[in-house]
């Protein structure tokens, strides 16, 4: 090969290198940005399990009886009184978590037939709606316990999250706020219909978004409600559960 033919072709390969460098360096850059996104997906589950166990750690050391056993109280008064029910039932997983995140280490759950057995149906009013959380692994439970409260589901939205959880085929990230009606209780105006996708950070264990309090209010205000297994009290609410304020 001539000098000249030689130095034409060092010229292409190092065309050709330079050329592909953009490429590597983006490449390089894309991967790094997933690693850091990765790392930080780790860093927040983490988190939120070193926050579950020093929440389990506070109740045990105050002495509160916790456990799938300890006894529900009654559900108040207000036959045929309400309107709008919100409900977040205990539901009770048969070994789907770790043992450091189990339910049972916040508050007692309940078996399904206890949970449909509940008298919602007697505080529910003749025309009115029922919101009712599920993680997906219990969507086909809470079907059943919406049919036995004696309520058609209508529809749902989603609870996103945002930093993947546990989960034995997908890491959830969203839970379920499933709609259903009993009676013919008018439609929301059509100002008042939120987005079908809630998306809000964690807190503490098992507990909902302030956002979604704020979202039923609007969609049917001047109504009487309830919130079943409630953890605070709310004006506007009537507040029923083990763990509500007393």
């Amino acid at each position: 090969m001539t000098t000249r033919k030689a130095e034409r072709e060092a010229a292409r390969k190092a065309a050709a290198v330079a050329d592909r460098e953009p490429e590597s360096e983006a490449a390089a850059q894309a991967s790094e940005e997933a690693a850091k996104a990765r790392a930080r997906a780790e860093k927040s589950e983490h988190d939120a399990a070193k926050a579950e166990r020093s929440a389990s750690k506070k109740v045990r050391a105050a002495g509160e009886d916790v456990g799938p056993d300890k006894p529900i109280p009654p559900p108040p008064c207000g036959e045929g009184r309400y309107q709008i029910i919100l409900a977040d039932p205990p539901w009770r997983y048969r070994n789907a978590e770790p043992p450091d995140r189990k339910a049972e280490n916040h508050y007692p759950t309940m078996p399904l037939e206890d949970i449909k057995a509940l008298p919602v149906p007697d505080l529910a009013a003749p025309d009115s709606m029922l919101f009712l959380w599920a993680t997906p692994p219990k969507l086909a439970e809470a079907c059943e316990v919406m049919a036995a409260w004696g309520f058609e589901f209508i529809s749902s939205a989603a609870w996103v999250k945002g930093a993947p959880g546990i989960g034995h085929y997908f890491r959830q990230s969203h839970e379920a706020l499933l709609l259903g009606r009993r009676g013919k209780l008018p439609v929301p105006h059509e100002g008042a219909r939120a987005d079908s996708v809630i998306e809000a950070p964690r807190g503490d264990h098992s507990a909902k978004p302030e956002c979604v309090y704020e979202v039923i209010e609007a969609m049917y205000p001047g109504h009487a409600r309830i919130d079943l297994f409630a953890r605070a009290k709310r004006a506007g609410w009537t507040a029923w559960g083990i763990q509500a304020p007393r």
